[in-house]
């Protein structure tokens, strides 16, 4: 399989474009998913409750999910899926009676 050879990656917002173009768009996706799965685990872990190792892994995925989404490398069904998330784990967190 032939790649185009990346040309004037000058910073890191341009290594993250053309590894998303190579990808066919799947590394900034994968980027969230990858973080919101680690915070989450190491959260865990440490032995909190899950519903707010959900809240603190949404929230701290969100800000990443704005970046790249201002950086348009993902779309717009990918952020609000982000921020979805946030709100569903903020929704669990309230009502979990633990």
């Amino acid at each position: 399989m032939t790649y185009i050879e990346p040309e004037n990656l000058t910073g890191l917002a341009d290594v993250f474009r053309y590894a998303n173009s190579v990808s066919d768009g799947f590394f900034a996706p994968g980027i969230l998913i990858g973080l919101w799965i680690i915070v989450f685990s190491f959260l865990k872990f440490k032995e909190m409750n899950a519903s707010n190792c959900a809240v603190v892994a949404s929230f701290i995925t969100a800000f990443p999910a704005l970046f790249l989404f201002l950086l348009e490398l993902i779309d717009n069904w990918h952020f609000l899926i982000a921020v979805l998330v946030l709100a569903l784990s903020l929704i669990w967190s309230y009502f979990d009676k633990d």
